[in-house]
């Protein structure tokens, strides 16, 4: 849901678990979106009125967004990445 939200141009409000802040950059300098705290409402709900209120914000973080999963998780990205991996395990 992450990658086709990402290739729609969707700013995305996430908890940080598994690779998922590595995807949308958190931290890094092309931020695709927000990671908020897990099991806690109070600030998935300020993470939500932020968007809401500050669209150039969230225009920002979609294009962001957009842009990073063209670039890193196209098929020939995938396949390229895929490939390097199957090398390394062929030639262990």
């Amino acid at each position: 849901v992450i990658l086709e939200s990402m290739a729609c141009g969707c700013p995305i409000i996430t908890t940080p678990v598994g690779a998922i802040p590595e995807m949308l950059d958190i931290g890094g300098k092309k931020e695709c979106g927000i990671c908020v705290e897990t099991q806690t409402v109070a600030s998935l709900k300020m993470a939500i009125e932020k968007l809401l209120k500050d669209t150039e914000l969230a225009y920002k973080l979609g294009n962001n967004a957009k842009n990073r999963v063209t670039s890193e998780y196209s098929m020939e990205k995938v396949w390229q990445q895929m490939c390097m991996i199957w090398n390394k395990t062929i030639s262990v």
